[in-house]
């Protein structure tokens, strides 16, 4: 393109991360079946200071935008101070919460507020294992839509809430101006907890419902996280239209995760020491973000190419390269390189250049 390689477009186009997803607190709640969240009680969250250290640094970057997605944000003791000090510097906030903690104070320093409603009534107090959970949800849900804050609904599918999928959705956009629906179906990773009678066996039964269940939800209001688009979406000239490589997994190219003691990864799914990036609060961010080994890795998947031959040979490459990192077929061994998304070959998505498998 006008004389530049592929890598060199990409370096460019990853110069500066667009966003960071911040764990401000270790502490929660709730005890979600599905929780990949890996808590150390005795680790104490950073100070307030602290955070403003950090995320100067990711202005440094060139960040504009931050994610707050927990654990449960509100029990922060400082959160609507570093709310407040974080829109004088005219970031886009977006926070996600349990709903069990009265937002109001909040929710003129937010731009989009995500709950997490993981069924209805008893149902989502059974997963969450908090009894009136439901009930605290609801409260907020119309705080934050009366307040005209984006208000968004994260849910996660387990055995005991899957059949309410579409019913979630409807429930919610009936009673509340609702920005965004993210039903997802939860990776059993390692370093969470264990829920294996709540897992969803993933097969190609369960991907073809999955995916009718989606179809059912207006596609303006649907939000697929884990790459999924690339497994629901299969017309093909959403993938030709696609001239520059910029790739569905933001991983390490577009955004950075920050741990609650100022660790940094590419992903939430892969907070280990071999894709560990750096420390935010005590290292240099430029250094961080250029060269942290778990950036590298993400970004190599890419520019090196190295994903399956099935996925060398799909028309979805340069959006999908391979799927979500987290659901390859063996990340619970710690896989990572040259096998592509498992999803794939049960949705039956790969797609030729002339529209066949």
């Amino acid at each position: 393109m006008n004389g530049f390689t592929k890598e060199e477009l990409l370096q460019l186009a990853w110069a500066k991360p667009i966003l960071a997803q911040l764990e401000i607190t270790n502490q929660c709640n709730q005890d979600c079946a599905f929780c990949y969240q890996k808590r150390t009680l005795d680790k104490p969250d950073l100070s307030l200071t602290e955070w403003q250290v950090i995320i100067s640094k990711l202005l440094n970057l060139g960040i504009r935008r931050l994610d707050f997605t927990g654990s449960e944000n509100f029990m922060s003791p400082y959160l609507k101070d570093l709310l407040v000090w974080c829109k004088q510097k005219k970031l886009e906030i977006r926070v996600n919460t349990n709903g069990t903690y009265d937002v109001s104070d909040c929710l003129p320093y937010i731009d989009e507020l995500v709950f997490s409603a993981h069924g209805l009534e008893n149902i989502h107090d059974m997963v969450v294992k908090r009894p009136g959970s439901f009930k605290s949800l609801e409260k907020n849900v119309l705080r934050s839509s009366q307040a005209g804050v984006k208000t968004s609904i994260n849910m996660t599918l387990v055995k005991s809430n899957y059949h309410q999928l579409v019913e979630v959705y409807d429930y919610f956009t009936a009673l509340f101006p609702i920005h965004k629906f993210a039903p997802v179906i939860p990776i059993s990773a390692p370093q969470g907890n264990e829920f294996i009678d709540q897992f969803l066996e993933i097969t190609p039964e369960l991907i073809d419902d999955y995916k009718c269940r989606l179809s059912l939800i207006p596609s303006t209001q649907l939000l697929l996280k884990q790459g999924f688009h690339s497994i629901f979406i299969d017309d093909l000239t959403h993938y030709q239209n696609s001239k520059f490589p910029l790739p569905n997994c933001a991983g390490g190219k577009y955004k950075l995760i920050i741990d609650s003691d100022g660790r940094v990864f590419p992903c939430n799914f892969f907070k280990s020491d071999e894709f560990y990036c750096g420390n935010m609060l005590t290292d240099d961010e430029q250094s961080v973000w250029k060269n942290g080994k778990g950036f590298v890795r993400f970004r190599n998947i890419v520019l090196e190419e190295k994903i399956s031959k099935k996925c060398g040979a799909c028309a979805k490459k340069l959006k999908c390269f391979s799927g979500c990192r987290a659901w390859s077929s063996n990340y619970q061994t710690g896989g990572f390189e040259y096998v592509n998304d498992q999803r794939c070959e049960m949705g039956s998505a790969f797609i030729g250049s002339r529209n066949n498998n």
